[in-house]
């Protein structure tokens, strides 16, 4: 019965696409430091039912909104951006900088101060 039930509720969901929201989270390497990245995403962009918000950041969609934390042990940091692009901002100073995602596979690449000489890069799975 229990199959049943699973059964007709996928075959429920995949008829209707939702809009991509929810919230995303990754395990960072911040150059040998363990990272958590937690997103939330949202925007008008459809989804099939196997898709999950995260596989949309690092594509660019100009429609998708997302906001978040990064944390490691040693600083913490807000996000907030649009696309592939945004700002991070570090809790204790305000020091703010541009950052860019790109996906990798499975993976979230975070770079910050992008396009520049001093870019950083950051690889983050997602959980």
């Amino acid at each position: 019965m229990r199959l049943l039930a699973s059964a007709f509720a996928a075959t429920a969901l995949a008829a209707f696409p939702a809009a991509a929201s929810g919230k995303a989270t990754y395990t960072c390497d911040l150059h040998g430091l363990d990272g958590a990245l937690i997103l939330d995403i949202s925007g008008d962009v459809e989804l099939t039912p196997d898709e999950h918000p995260s596989s949309l950041v690092g594509a660019g969609g100009p429609a998708l909104a997302f906001s978040g934390k990064l944390r490691s042990d040693m600083a913490e940091y807000t996000l907030t951006g649009r696309g592939a692009a945004g700002n991070l901002t570090d809790l204790a100073s305000d020091e703010t900088y541009d950052v860019g995602f790109r996906a990798d596979g499975a993976s979230l690449i975070i770079a910050i101060n992008p396009d520049t000489p001093g870019q950083t890069l950051y690889r983050c799975a997602g959980s």
